[in-house]
């Protein structure tokens, strides 16, 4: 499948709220960077139907322009993550729209129901 056969296939399936940023071949991936992730969030089959069409692995980021000073995200980790979790670093990873928590308690940090995941 062609790089322009997998965007219109992407954009065929994602709801129009995710806000399709970009689309793009990571390796023998394919990676979709979207503006709404939370709308992205809403169906937990979407990725599995994007992944059946393209016939690939699909990941699902948020578009940098979408993503939080890190800085202030930081200090929200801090806030959210209780102090009992001990976090010993935290490393942003933002070329993949990924942020690293290192704690003593990383049970703590990943929470009830693994809220961190999404958010």
């Amino acid at each position: 499948m062609q790089q322009k056969e997998i965007e219109k296939t992407v954009s065929e399936i994602m709801p129009a709220e995710c806000g399709i940023a970009k689309v793009e071949a990571e390796g023998l991936n394919i990676v979709i960077y979207v503006r709404n992730i939370e709308a992205f969030y809403r169906n937990d089959q979407l990725i599995k139907q994007l992944a059946g069409a393209v016939r690939k692995k699909v990941s699902v980021r948020v578009d940098q322009s979408r993503l939080m000073d890190m800085e202030r995200a930081r200090k929200e980790i801090e806030s959210l993550v209780p102090k009992e979790a001990v976090i010993s670093s935290i490393t942003f990873a933002s070329t993949f729209s990924e942020v690293f928590i290192e704690a003593l308690e990383p049970g703590l940090v990943i929470g009830k129901g693994a809220w961190c995941s999404r958010r």
